[in-house]
């Protein structure tokens, strides 16, 4: 259970830092607290780093 917990907590923040990497790109400046947080620990270079081989649909 304790794994599990973790797993889901971790699928949320990477979840949430891509969205906020997203929304950095479309020029959206931080309006929350939780924003501010992933702006701090998950930059786009940390990320682009972390998911390498990740590939961003085009618009």
């Amino acid at each position: 259970m304790i794994v599990l917990a973790f797993m889901i907590f971790d699928m949320g923040i990477s979840s949430l830092a891509l969205i906020r990497m997203h929304q950095r790109q479309e020029g959206i400046v931080a309006s929350n607290p939780v924003s501010v947080f992933l702006d701090e620990h998950y930059d786009d270079e940390y990320l682009s780093q972390r998911y390498q081989n990740m590939k961003l649909p085009i618009n």
